[in-house]
């Protein structure tokens, strides 16, 4: 039996600079995927990691993430894939039978804006996951007959 997995994390970071001087600002967005399946098992622990970085003026007297002394890192994505065979039982046995089976996904994200001392920011971030369970089955030759 064969797990593919796949994530996706996408975030958008507005920061405004409230230093006296010019700054580079750097955006960091770091993402840990997490699939648990059935019996509580983690199949897989992916992370992701994006970045970005922009040039910002000296605060321009407005707090309005606008202006030279703002920037905007909308649309930053990092994706993350897997694909684990498994032939133990403890998986394995699990996914027999005719119930569905449960899995649990989480994405826990950190975003970090480095740069002056004096920075304001608004982040957004989400993730998503999709997971595809294939059954590879070799079937066993029928026995021989044996002629009467």
């Amino acid at each position: 039996m064969t797990i593919e997995f796949n994530g996706l994390m996408s975030g958008d970071a507005r920061s405004e600079s409230l230093d006296a001087k010019p700054a580079t600002l750097t955006w960091n967005l770091e993402g840990l995927f997490t699939l648990v399946g059935p019996n509580n098992t983690t199949l897989f622990t992916q992370t992701a990691t994006v970045g970005d970085s922009a040039q910002v003026a000296a605060y321009d007297g407005t707090l309005d993430f606008q202006g030279e002394s703002a920037v905007s890192f909308i649309g930053l994505t990092a994706n993350v894939s897997g694909e684990k065979t498994f032939t133990n039982d403890s998986v394995f046995n699990a996914f027999l039978g005719t119930e569905p089976v449960d899995f649990l996904f989480s994405a826990k994200t950190i975003s970090i804006v480095n740069g002056t001392a004096n920075i304001l920011n608004a982040i957004a971030t989400k993730a998503q996951g999709d997971v595809q369970v294939t059954y590879n089955y070799t079937p066993t030759p029928d026995p021989e007959r044996v002629p009467e």
